[in-house]
């Protein structure tokens, strides 16, 4: 999973460097691949400064930035406009602190999408709503040319109270004609890769493809094979060497410049790729992102582990049910899934534990445990500790530490966990945390 969402940054660094080389050259291409696009755009990216729009504001403001990254099924997929992949890549401009958070596609929502009210259905199918432009109930503010995108972003918003600051969404299928348009890219590939039943097309026509390890220039074509090979080794190893084919191409577009080959990749993204960003948005967008280490960005996954439960409905359909049906507990967490790099660097111990019953989790999941890997998530230095719950405590009990750091570091753990600080811990210089049934009734109610 971690591999995946590395892969989904990559296309988001890949995608917004595309629109920021083609910005400067071609009006007509851009236009296609971001819609909202206009003259003054083109002029900002020559002249930076002349323009005033609102997420270079909140650049120079250090206001969060979050933005939503989507992979489609595309051509030749049954599903063309199902976003199987979600995920909001929050950052923090001013420290280059970033989080990437991994929603899950089948989460049940409810889509903002017509005029008589919302629809209740699965995340991933927003987008899909969004793009029949035809239909007479859609709302007319999605019957636009990135109303599909800006549904999708609208309905990941109310899910997770974040504001979504630009979108981009892929079809994956065009890896192949980017690739290709850029007269192709070098892959440093880090074991042999041998497929003997490789699917050449839709007749279910089956080739032998074989990589050796070491560098590679890959064709469009063998990119797409090493990327999807699917039958001799695991999901994991196929993200990872999407991911190397990802980056091949980011390399290959840094050492683009501005001109006439811009057409070519320009060309291979129409129907590839959409964006709300504008060239004037995606320029800093793509200094701020190229200044962050993918090794340091947090990666948190929304799943059975922590805000949801996976069920299976009449006939077969599965689903991802928040925990909290409000989705409060998730908002709260995601609000606040970027703390100030100072308190994290501390490396103040926060110990979290059980201190009530009231709560009904999968089995081998408690609160703590939950917390305490959600907090590791976020990099904090959390661990589970003893066991109170024979104390039934109702009111979460946080004991605190005297030193500054851990002074600090308990003030954001007593807003994490709605709690007040009690005192000093029994022993050590770290945080504690008792969690009671105020909070455990709050963030994981029984049925």
């Amino acid at each position: 999973m971690a591999r995946a969402r590395s892969v989904a940054v990559v296309i988001g660094l890949v995608l917004i460097s595309l629109l920021v080389i083609g910005g400067a050259a071609i009006w007509t291409g851009v236009h296609n691949v971001a819609p909202r696009t206009s003259l003054s755009d083109l002029v900002e990216l020559i002249h930076p400064g002349a323009g005033g729009d609102a997420l270079r504001v909140k650049l120079e403001r250090d206001r969060r930035i979050n933005l939503l990254l989507m992979a489609r099924g595309g051509a030749g997929s049954d599903n063309p406009y199902f976003t199987d992949s979600m995920l909001v890549l929050s950052v923090q401009p001013r420290s280059r602190q970033a989080v990437l958070v991994s929603l899950p596609r089948f989460l049940l929502v409810q889509i903002p999408a017509l005029t008589s009210g919302d629809v209740t259905g699965k995340l991933y199918t927003a987008f899909d709503i969004g793009a029949k432009v035809d239909d007479a109930g859609l709302r007319p503010t999605w019957k636009t040319a990135t109303g599909a995108g800006d549904l999708a972003a609208a309905t990941v918003s109310d899910a997770t109270g974040l504001s979504i600051d630009g979108w981009i969404a892929i079809d994956i299928g065009g890896f192949r004609t980017i690739v290709d348009a850029l007269g192709g890219i070098e892959v440093q590939v880090p074991a042999p890769l041998d497929d003997p039943r490789y699917p050449m097309d839709e007749t279910n026509r089956r080739i032998h493809i074989h990589f050796d390890s070491g560098k590679q220039v890959m064709s469009g074509e063998r990119a797409l094979e090493y990327s999807r090979s699917r039958l001799s080794t695991s999901e994991a190893d196929r993200s990872a060497r999407q991911e190397l084919v990802l980056l091949g191409i980011l390399q290959r577009l840094r050492s683009l410049q501005a001109g006439p080959g811009d057409l070519a990749v320009l060309s291979a993204l129409q129907g590839r790729l959409l964006t709300s960003l504008r060239p004037g948005d995606a320029q800093p967008l793509a200094r701020l992102l190229g200044s962050i280490s993918l090794g340091g960005i947090h990666r948190v996954t929304v799943d059975a582990n922590n805000f949801v439960n996976d069920v299976t409905v009449a006939g077969g359909s599965e689903l991802a049910l928040p925990r909290d049906p409000t989705f409060g507990a998730l908002k709260h967490f995601l609000a606040l899934a970027l703390p100030d790099q100072r308190l994290l660097d501390a490396r103040v111990p926060v110990i979290v534990s059980d201190g009530s019953n009231a709560f009904k989790l999968p089995a081998g999941q408690t609160p703590a445990s939950i917390e305490v890997h959600l907090l590791s998530d976020l990099g904090w230095n959390a661990m589970v500790g003893p066991d109170h719950r024979a104390m039934t405590v109702a009111q979460t009990q946080l004991l605190v530490g005297t030193t500054g750091p851990a002074l600090a570091s308990g003030q954001w753990m007593a807003d994490y966990f709605g709690a007040l600080v009690a005192g000093p811990p029994a022993a050590g210089t770290g945080v504690q945390v008792i969690l009671g049934s105020d909070y455990t009734r709050r963030v994981f109610p029984t049925p």
